[in-house]
């Protein structure tokens, strides 16, 4: 139950974070209006749903809201995830001829502020949830000695992961196999998938 709360705030904080982004996009595209830029109307909420909706989707395809990546390989399928969404809505709208009903200049302008910060932002709402505990998984560590060493010190070091070492009452194990034969191995398997 706590993992679908989880997932539905995160999925909540990102939708309210690129609503937010239209808006101040759309603010800024009138601003520019006063240099020179061609006059300018914000888009229909409807589209803008859509949009919106087909972010999320491709989100949840790159496995941002199920999975847990480091802030980098986060940011990296973040920003395939947005570029392959603002080609397919500049395709969609050059297809079907609306190009010229559209500014062009505002969905550039919204996708590359969302590409810089969209990664900023995540950051700082996973940061809020681990030192909430919400999001912390514990995680127990098992297994050869050095590896498991480094492995402690990653968890500990990489708060991002939001995973934490413990030794009793784990949510996961993690079995560090460097040099562990094969019958141990089966053993330790057999012990943890029981419980």
């Amino acid at each position: 139950m706590k993992r679908y709360i989880i997932h539905a705030f995160l999925i909540g904080s990102d939708v309210c974070f690129l609503t937010m982004m239209y808006y101040v996009v759309g603010w800024f595209r009138h601003l520019l209006e006063k240099i020179g830029m061609p006059p300018f109307s914000l888009y229909s909420e409807e589209d803008f749903v859509l949009v919106l909706t087909l972010m999320l989707i491709i989100l949840w395809y790159e496995k941002i809201y199920t999975y847990r990546f480091d802030f980098w390989e986060e940011a990296k399928r973040s920003l395939k995830a947005f570029l392959l969404t603002m080609g397919i809505v500049l395709a969609f709208l050059m297809l079907n001829r609306s190009d010229i009903s559209y500014s062009r200049s505002f969905i550039i302008m919204y996708f590359m502020l969302v590409i810089v910060l969209f990664p900023i932002f995540k950051r700082s709402i996973k940061m809020f949830l681990f030192k909430t505990c919400a999001l912390r998984k514990k995680v127990k560590i098992i297994g050869h000695e050095e590896q498991s060493r480094v492995l402690r010190e990653e968890l500990r070091d990489n708060w991002y992961l939001v995973m934490q070492s413990v030794e009793d009452e784990y949510d996961a194990v993690f079995i560090a196999t460097k040099e562990i034969p094969l019958d141990e191995l089966n053993v330790c398997l057999n012990t943890y998938m029981k419980q």
